[in-house]
């Protein structure tokens, strides 16, 4: 890669469009200038540039990236003197683990070349991590404090995610994992970047310790937001490992069967249910009685959290 191509890379990402989220911006002017303390869909993303992106606050540097060879067949690399390292398959392109500033790197790399990204950023938690590491105990620290607050911290993520918007195949997908504090303000920015109607969806990734307070509900998850950079994107949702077999309890509840498999019947026994058999099943009729229920469920838990609520406010 030479000067030239990263040129090249340079326009192509400052040539960038913005999404046009048109469900977010169908509001009217009138009605947005009332909720001005609401994030306005209309803005970029916070330090983009019209026609620079983020080049005035993060500069091209234009110098190409270092990397080994290539894997080399087994008596090119013994003559090598053994510089190339080799895991079962020797005639694919070594793979790379780079450490450095990610932003440099992506600046280096070709557009619509990149199938997958998954990042795990600085969570915007305000605070400095010592790690120990290795078998002489080094201390390594890593700092989560941002000089200028949020803005600082969106305007340096938001660089970032500028470039890998660009890397993305457009059958790709980003997988951004954050938590409590700052992934409403990424959602809000990563709309802008990838576009509202590419937000595929919020995965929940529960923790199993369990924290305590008397103060607020347990902070028990983080978020990992899930964009696709088009509506073509690919989703192996059959593949090996991704999907849990179903137990011995679930499969005994199947006791039916048509040409297409086991199934079963959902509303039987059901107090005030109508089906008391296979003919009187009705699909409209289930849907409608999940939906009440679902509806009750919801209003019962409302209610507790107001009545929980309340009990703070009397203190």
């Amino acid at each position: 890669m030479d000067y030239q191509d990263l040129q090249k890379i340079q326009k192509e990402s400052t040539e960038q469009v913005l999404p046009q989220q048109k469900k977010v911006l169908s509001a009217t002017d009138k009605i947005r200038r009332k909720t001005s303390n609401l994030p306005d869909p209309t803005h970029p993303p916070m330090g983009w540039k019209d026609n620079k992106g983020y080049d005035h606050i993060f500069p091209w540097i234009h110098l190409p990236r270092l990397h080994p060879r290539n894997h080399l067949p087994a008596e090119a690399s013994a003559q090598a003197g053994g510089d190339t390292v080799i895991f079962n398959a020797p005639d694919k392109p070594a793979n790379q683990l780079i450490l450095g500033d990610n932003l440099e790197v992506l600046r280096t790399m070709p557009s619509e070349s990149i199938d997958l990204i998954y990042i795990d950023p600085p969570f915007f938690s305000g605070r400095n991590y010592n790690v120990i590491w290795g078998d002489t105990n080094e201390v390594r620290s890593f700092y989560d404090i941002w000089e200028g607050g949020i803005d600082s911290y969106l305007v340096w993520l938001n660089a970032r995610l500028w470039e890998m918007r660009r890397v993305l195949k457009k059958t790709g997908s980003i997988y951004i994992h954050c938590d409590w504090h700052a992934s409403h303000y990424i959602k809000t920015e990563m709309d802008k970047i990838f576009g509202y109607d590419n937000f595929r969806s919020n995965i929940v990734w529960c923790y199993k310790t369990r924290e305590f307070s008397k103060r607020y509900w347990n902070r028990k998850h983080d978020d990992i937001l899930f964009y696709s950079k088009t509506d073509k994107y690919t989703f192996n949702w059959d593949a090996k490992g991704i999907l849990e077999p179903y137990s011995e309890v679930t499969i005994n509840k199947y006791k039916l069967k048509d040409e297409k498999g086991f199934y079963r019947l959902v509303g039987r026994g059901i107090k005030g249910s109508p089906i008391r058999s296979a003919k009187d099943v009705n699909l409209k009729w289930e849907k409608t009685q999940k939906a009440f229920k679902l509806k009750a469920e919801r209003k019962e838990l409302i209610n507790e959290v107001l009545k929980e609520i309340d009990n703070h406010l009397k203190i």
